[in-house]
């Protein structure tokens, strides 16, 4: 009887007699658990063996033609107003790109992977006290994916954060919806930042000595690009070009909001019982010029002398009367 040597363990293999063993005997593999064994070193699009250090069950070659064909396939179901996913047609003025079933099972999995302390995007085990829900490398991709998306709907004149178009006109990158929204956002992350006596610029850690809100290097930032619009001749806060001969770094419209801003922010701190200048508690034995400011800013202003020598309270908080 015929003998052959099976290719993942080496054993000799007789001829078989019966039929269910003669696919085995042709690809000389003496039992199924080889076969098993034998493919799982090899890339199920071409069969190719893959390297000993590789993670994943298809060559690189065969994965950029998957994901070529998923691209494509992608584009097509977007123009037809269907699923990404399952290419279901979609209703009309549906803003998502998936239907609720496929959002479903995104959000499923990506719980599921966040209990199980994996990366929710490619299941990877992520190291124990790891804070984020992303590997290292699917971070990596979405920046850069990211970063793609709006320079294109930049390019475009469109949202970058929806996707709806912007005026022709228009310099900004949001709409007037996302751009609220956003405001809310920073200012509620802004009022975290700032009780947790953190930089309300980039959330960095400041020490229990240091009175001011913003860290050096965010400080220093911001001087560098105030001195550089002013050279430009711009507004700093909104990056609008002065008009000639303005005496100001704020343009008119930058300069009405501020002094809104300061006026409410001012009366609230005055129904609060605190100082209008820095919102500090006011001394509650105060006297005379004591309960309008602390005695800090009370100084500071005395010293600033902007309006020159008060004569009334009236004149101490709204300066004095033209004319």
């Amino acid at each position: 009887m015929l003998t052959r040597t099976c290719r993942e363990c080496g054993s000799e293999m007789e001829s078989p007699e019966d039929a269910e063993k003669e696919y085995l005997y042709k690809n000389c593999f003496c039992s199924l658990e080889c076969r098993r064994e034998h493919y799982k070193t090899r890339c199920k699009g071409c069969y190719k063996k893959l390297p000993e250090d590789w993670d994943k069950k298809s060559c690189e070659k065969c994965l950029e033609k998957k994901r070529k064909r998923q691209e494509k396939l992608r584009e097509k179901h977007k123009d037809n107003n269907e699923c990404l996913d399952c290419g279901k047609k979609l209703p009309k003025n549906y803003k998502k790109t998936n239907c609720r079933k496929c959002l479903d099972k995104y959000i499923e999995r990506y719980e599921k992977y966040k209990r199980e302390n994996k990366c929710v995007v490619c299941g990877k085990k992520l190291p124990k006290n790891y804070k984020k829900t992303h590997c290292k490398t699917c971070r990596d991709k979405k920046k850069m994916f990211d970063k793609q998306t709006y320079e294109k709907q930049k390019e475009e004149k469109r949202c970058v954060s929806c996707g709806d178009d912007l005026p022709t006109d228009s310099e900004k990158v949001l709409c007037s919806k996302c751009s609220k929204k956003a405001r809310k956002r920073n200012k509620k992350l802004k009022g975290k930042w700032k009780k947790e006596n953190k930089c309300t610029h980039c959330g960095g850690k400041l020490s229990e000595d240091y009175e001011y809100k913003i860290c050096p290097e965010c400080s220093e930032k911001d001087k560098k690009r105030r001195e550089k619009y002013k050279r430009e001749n711009k507004c700093v806060a909104c990056t609008e070009d002065l008009p000639s001969g303005w005496n100001n770094i704020y343009c008119s419209e930058c300069l009405e909001k501020q002094r809104k801003a300061k006026k409410k922010r001012e009366e609230r701190y005055r129904r609060e019982g605190k100082c209008p200048q820095c919102g500090e508690e006011l001394p509650k034995d105060g006297r005379g010029w004591d309960d309008i400011m602390c005695p800090e800013c009370l100084e500071k202003e005395r010293n600033r002398n902007f309006y020159g020598e008060y004569a009334t309270r009236e004149e101490l908080l709204y300066g004095k009367a033209e004319g």
